[in-house]
């Protein structure tokens, strides 16, 4: 069979990409391994239109928030299952400066918009230092591992889904086709996160792989949070009295298996911020796909054009792919280059031929 294409990877990128294309390709094949542990499976799935640490806005955010925002919410019509969470994101104060510096920014520039209140002191008990915070809107979080779970099962009725680690050594592309295996396919595009560093393609130069480990918390008090806390660190209310703690941002890890020392990192944080006792009920840990750039890696090969890459979106997968995986589907489709900002071209001197 000669398929239309073969989607390599099946994470958020690979997955909302997949639902893109589905119906302008007749014939696609998506070749991923499930047992693999990829940043979708441990993400928070956390979108938020400011980068806290500096606060400024997000990349682009004016144009794609929307975009994306309105793909989840169809998205979730359409499975009739709640996949998309809306919850402020309070950003804690450490200081009067702190407060100083989030009350200009909410006054005087673009960022401001999306600074919805400031409070010099929040309703919450157990905080051990409560200075108040910023509420920034719109905000929440995407329960991506259900998106995924949903696409792998309608994939595996339709018979699309190869379960493998991809091995590079068996493709075979000429300027007609692409072979691999006994499979023949039009086009290839290969999301497939952090393993996107060992594809010999496209150098592992364009990426700059960060580490993140999340530990999940339950209460033995009763604590409602109605917001996601920001302070260094993230709280994230799931269930009742049930939390994710996270993230720890490592880009010298010695391997992908969680660590105590990031258990402890957390631990600490969270200690600082909630004086409240509790258990750890799990501790995960991924590598994120980020780039040298900060922008994801999008588009063909400079030498192979039936090649291509959907990649790179690192910590802002949720709020980025949707945005980009409909602007690629059409593209793809067309055979039309993408934007200069977040072709792979702009690495042309890291490219592999």
């Amino acid at each position: 069979m000669l398929y239309d294409l073969i989607i390599v990877g099946q994470g958020i990128a690979g997955t909302v990409l997949y639902d893109h294309l589905k119906d302008k390709f007749k014939k696609i094949l998506i070749i991923s391994n499930t047992n693999f542990i990829d940043s979708t499976k441990v993400a928070s799935g956390v979108y938020n239109p400011i980068s806290l640490r500096r606060c400024v806005l997000s990349w682009k955010i004016n144009q794609i928030m929307p975009t994306s925002l309105s793909y989840y919410q169809k998205l979730q019509n359409q499975i009739n299952k709640k996949i998309i969470f809306p919850l402020n994101i309070i950003k804690l104060f450490f200081n009067k400066s702190d407060l100083d510096m989030w009350t200009v920014k909410q006054n005087n520039t673009e960022v401001g918009k999306y600074i919805k209140e400031i409070h010099n002191k929040t309703d919450y008990k157990y905080l051990n230092k409560n200075l108040g915070g910023a509420i920034i809107s719109p905000s929440g979080y995407v329960d991506i591992n259900l998106i995924r779970e949903f696409f792998l099962n309608k994939m595996k009725e339709r018979n699309i889904f190869l379960n493998e680690i991809f091995d590079y050594s068996r493709l075979k592309i000429s300027s007609s086709v692409i072979n691999y295996k006994n499979i023949q396919a039009k086009k290839i595009v290969f999301c497939e996160g952090d393993r996107g560093s060992l594809n010999p393609f496209f150098n592992k130069r364009m990426f700059n792989l960060c580490k993140g480990e999340v530990i999940t918390i339950k209460t033995a008090k009763d604590f409602v949070l109605k917001h996601i806390i920001s302070k260094e660190i993230f709280i994230l209310p799931k269930k009742t009295n049930v939390f994710q703690i996270g993230s720890t941002y490592d880009r010298d890890y010695n391997s992908r298996d969680k660590t105590n020392q990031a258990k402890d990192f957390l631990i600490n944080k969270l200690d600082k911020i909630l004086n409240i006792d509790y258990k750890i009920i799990s501790h995960k840990s991924s590598i994120r796909p980020t780039v040298i750039d900060r922008r994801p890696i999008i588009g063909s090969h400079k030498k192979h054009k039936n090649m291509y890459i959907f990649n790179g979106f690192g910590s802002k997968s949720v709020t980025l792919v949707p945005y980009f995986a409909k602007i690629f589907s059409h593209n793809l489709l067309l055979n039309k280059p993408m934007i200069t900002e977040v072709s792979p071209c702009r690495f042309d001197k890291k490219l592999t031929f």
